[in-house]
């Protein structure tokens, strides 16, 4: 015996073009959801990237400036200090010191 479809019931062309065009809609929603997705994406990789830079650029242009600027500051450290002296200026200390400092009698010799 046939099956046949009453008017109560919608031809099978008709459900398959509804799943169509639900499937379709479901499509361009989800393709509306990743265009959204990549775009967030993209200015994350860029952020990021500008964050490296924000914080490796200082980075670099102070090991590049800031020895030489240093290098003034930590001699007028070392001259506060009195660590700056050189051996010119041991020539007014008495000899006596010298012996009793313990110093090796190559070094005495150097510093006369």
């Amino acid at each position: 015996m046939p099956v046949s479809f009453s008017n109560s019931t919608s031809d099978p062309n008709d459900e398959v073009k509804r799943l169509l065009e639900r499937n379709l809609e479901t499509s361009e929603e989800i393709l509306r959801i990743v265009k959204s997705v990549r775009k967030y994406v993209f200015w994350q990789q860029i952020l990021s990237w500008f964050k490296i830079i924000v914080i490796l650029v200082p980075l670099i242009v102070g090991a590049i400036y800031l020895p030489p600027l240093l290098k003034g500051v930590f001699q007028q450290y070392k001259d506060i200090l009195g660590m700056g002296q050189s051996v010119e200026s041991l020539e007014g200390v008495d000899p006596t010191v010298l012996k009793a400092s313990g110093l090796s009698p190559e070094l005495l010799k150097m510093l006369k």
